[in-house]
């Protein structure tokens, strides 16, 4: 299976928190040293929320598909990660901030918040700015030779004993294993008086849920099962031009539950059986067809389908 290309960048809505006092508890999270320049420092914390309503009803820690929640540490495929940067200003105003978050290989952005901005001032850009699509064919191991993103955002100035809550998003790759323990994700602050950026880590490493979850049927494109659009018509057999066959044409889908939160791609080849006898095809009572009972021991040749 191969995944469409990430869509175009959308400048989410999040909206900023209020700056408010610094932290307190500040024990709960991990956080980086403090820079000095002048009487300014800056710190910084990062957590992270694993995945997006609606969850599964699991034990916390459940993977194969499963999320029980968004603090289980558990990240489904096709779906989103939550990082929250915690940036923190001391000892005087932060001018021209810089908050930068590293993803994990695997992981990716996909919604730019609207809160950040180049150094220009207009919307900030990943780097790569692009991810490839999943290979054709697709192995357990593809996803080892993505590229790590970064996405640097400029933020507003941070008044003295100020904090700003800012919520990015990141989409989990489908192709990542079940399984899968994520690297850390790792986010750093900078302003104009402290060059060397300040480094936080997210401590509680994100597990990957995934698992095959694909329906196969002869439905076609319709949703409803026995729906799906048939073509038929009367033509001479192939197996005996002397005889008049009733062609039927099925569309064989192959589909995954919308949006695919947990599903991941099938590996190597894939095969199906589909039964073939009278009865598949004309009901359980086509034995009691006189035309049936009279051909006898021939009816299954005479009158059960073939493939065409």
């Amino acid at each position: 299976m191969s995944e469409p290309a990430a869509p175009a960048f959308r400048r989410s809505r999040f909206a900023r928190a209020s700056l408010v006092s610094l932290l307190t508890g500040a024990l709960l999270f991990s956080g980086g040293t403090a820079a000095f320049a002048e009487n300014e420092t800056l710190d910084i914390l990062l957590t992270a929320k694993t995945g997006t309503p609606a969850f599964d009803s699991v034990p916390a820690g459940t993977i194969d598909g499963k999320d029980s929640g968004p603090d289980d540490n558990v990240i489904r495929t096709n779906d989103y990660a939550t990082y929250r940067v915690e940036a923190v200003a001391n000892g005087g105003t932060a001018e021209n901030p810089v908050v930068t978050l590293t993803l994990p290989v695997g992981q990716e952005f996909r919604d730019i918040p609207a809160w950040c901005n180049d150094a220009d001032g207009v919307d900030a850009v990943p780097t790569p700015a692009t991810m490839p699509a999943p290979p054709v064919p697709i192995t357990t191991t593809s996803w080892e030779t993505l590229p790590q993103q970064t996405l640097e955002c400029h933020i507003d100035n941070m008044p003295n004993s100020s904090t700003q809550y800012l919520d990015i998003l990141a989409w989990q790759r489908s192709e990542v294993p079940n399984g899968t323990t994520l690297a850390p994700a790792t986010a750093t602050i900078k302003s104009d008086f402290v060059v060397t950026p300040v480094e936080a880590t997210h401590q509680t490493p994100m597990i990957v849920s995934a698992a095959p979850q694909w329906d196969l049927n002869k439905n076609g494109i319709m949703l409803n099962y026995g729906n799906g659009y048939t073509y038929g018509n009367f033509l001479a057999c192939n197996f005996d031009r002397t005889q008049t066959c009733h062609r039927r044409d099925y569309s064989v889908l192959i589909g995954g539950q919308n949006g695919g939160k947990g599903n991941t791609p099938l590996v190597g080849d894939v095969t199906f059986v589909d039964n073939l006898t009278a009865e598949s095809m004309y009901g359980a009572d086509v034995v009691n067809n006189p035309n049936w009972i009279a051909a006898g021991s021939d009816a299954i040749n005479k009158y059960a389908p073939r493939l065409a």
